[in-house]
């Protein structure tokens, strides 16, 4: 693939009045609401020209999207930009955050201001739902242009382990303190100590209306589940993949991987500029986007290319084995990358990555911290949030995690019970229903069971189970003597258990974390 010049890219952003009808689209001074797949969507248009749909990435609205790029695009182009689906202005559901769903929604917003065809600019996650809307809708597509953004699956080159804990770790934290602790790795070092003010504004921009901590758990799953890397090469649209050289949290080469499975795709990597490459240099990247869109076939040019061996890049290539056929005694230490991660594609195809709920795990006869640490940490590398209760058939120490977890969290807890556990979680689960939602009971003692009132109760077993209860069900392990936690089948059934239990907010939360 062909890799375009950052020189003589100035002053090529004129203005230019397009004839497609496609651009037939009038300037909106504030966002209007569509609603799109059964969930109402923010959106605002501005300029006049073809039309160029602009899809943000994780966590961020619309509004984070720098001045000058807009206004530089919008000077020639009518420029869509929207809240995806858990940000802004936008509806905040708890579910139904997969890309794919994103894709739609950007369809539906086509389909509702009557865009028969457009060009599409996805940024970091908006990369991904880009790629879907490609795939999935490749008449609507005139050019596609992906930037800082990745393909997922084995290909994917992962940031550092502190980099996607510093991403994804906000529980707690006030919108301000969380945005702080996020562009450490998504703005480059230089520009960070040389424009601390104009990152300033910007959060504050970024944060007047919050994304709710759940719903960035949800898009974070979104992304980890997400793999176009073998579909790529149907791609038929000209392309252009723009990266920053520094980015920490998208390392450049996955760039040069998009670039290599995309047939008619043109790489560009902007020396210097981390992942937030297009607010650090907003009038660069608009002129490289602008000539591109002007002729894609005349993207090549001289190069200026950063060198494959990033600091920010490392192998992907690693070996991983699924999870349940390692031993726990060894958890500790490949976990870190794991947690870090959060790729399915490491955990095996039978494990599901989850979406951040509170999971409390209730020791039963022969539990302590020393043995159920391994379990969290695997808890937590599947993308949960677990916590351990003292190995006490006291409730009140178990009642206290749970409000002190379900309130910074903002969501009911998932009780995870070990054997004779399962007595103390039913009684705490009894005395604090509106702050649980499920129990999941790790081979229980053989006796029948009530779930209580408006939490559910699953059992894994192995014996057959008479279901008393219709809050109650089962997954039962035939032919197991032993059901302890490194059993591969336990893992699974805990696993789907999991990722089958849906969020539930706080009866005080109103879409709010």
């Amino acid at each position: 693939m062909g890799a375009v010049s950052l020189r003589d890219c100035d002053g090529l952003m004129n203005d230019r009045t397009h004839s497609n009808r496609e651009s037939e689209v009038n300037i909106i001074g504030e966002a209007q609401i569509a609603t799109v797949n059964g969930v109402r969507i923010a959106y605002t248009v501005q300029g006049a020209g073809a039309p160029l749909v602009l899809i943000m990435g994780y966590r961020l609205s619309s509004s984070a999207w720098p001045n000058e790029f807009i206004e530089a695009l919008a000077a020639r182009f009518t420029v869509l930009t929207f809240d995806n689906r858990g940000t802004g202005l936008s509806e905040k559901p708890l579910r139904g955050y997969a890309l794919a769903n994103m894709a739609a929604d950007v369809c539906g917003l086509l389909d509702h201001l009557g865009i028969e065809r457009a060009h599409v600019l996805g940024y970091s996650m908006g990369g991904g739902i880009a790629q879907e809307f490609a795939l999935r809708y490749p008449a609507r597509l005139l050019t596609l242009i992906l930037c800082a953004t990745f393909c997922g699956g084995s290909k994917t080159i992962y940031a550092k382990p502190h980099v996607l804990r510093t991403l994804h770790e906000l529980e707690g934290l006030l919108p301000e303190e969380a945005a702080r602790q996020i562009w450490s790795v998504t703005y480059s070092p230089a520009y960070l100590q040389s424009n601390p003010q104009a990152v300033e504004l910007q959060m504050r921009r970024e944060i007047v209306n919050p994304t709710p901590l759940y719903a960035a758990d949800l898009q974070f799953q979104a992304i980890a589940e997400f793999d176009s890397s073998a579909a790529l090469s149907r791609i038929g649209a000209p392309t252009l993949v723009l990266t920053g050289a520094f980015d920490q949290l998208v390392p450049p080469r996955n760039s040069r991987i998009i670039a290599d499975l995309i047939p008619h795709s043109e790489l560009v990597v902007i020396p210097e500029c981390g992942h937030r490459v297009m607010w650090e240099s907003p009038d660069q990247s608009a002129s490289i986007i602008g000539h591109f869109l002007e002729d894609p076939s005349d993207a090549r040019a001289e190069s200026e290319v950063a060198d494959s061996r990033s600091p920010t890049s490392f192998s992907g290539a690693l070996g991983y084995s699924p999870f349940f056929l390692w031993p726990l005694t060894f958890v500790d230490i490949a976990a870190d990358l794991m947690d870090v991660t959060r790729r399915s594609i490491y955990l095996g195809h039978e494990l599901s990555f989850g979406d951040g709920k509170p999971v409390i795990i209730v020791p039963g006869c022969f539990g302590n911290d020393f043995f159920l640490s391994p379990f969290s940490i695997w808890l937590k590398a599947l993308g949960y949030r677990p916590r351990i209760s003292p190995a006490s058939f006291d409730a009140a120490a178990l009642i206290k995690i749970v409000r002190d977890t379900t309130d910074l969290v903002g969501r009911k807890a998932v009780l995870v019970a070990l054997d004779f556990g399962i007595s103390r979680a039913l009684r705490v689960a009894e005395q604090q229903s509106s702050l649980v939602s499920e129990i999941i009971a790790i081979a229980p003692p053989p006796i029948n069971y009530s779930a209580p009132k408006n939490v559910r109760l699953h059992l894994i077993t192995s014996r057959g189970e008479e279901l008393p209860d219709e809050g109650i069900t089962v997954r039962q392990i035939p032919g197991a003597s032993w059901l302890g936690l490194g059993h591969p089948d336990v893992q699974r059934a805990l696993s789907h258990a999991l990722y089958r239990s849906p969020i539930e907010l706080l009866p005080e939360s109103s879409q709010s974390d």
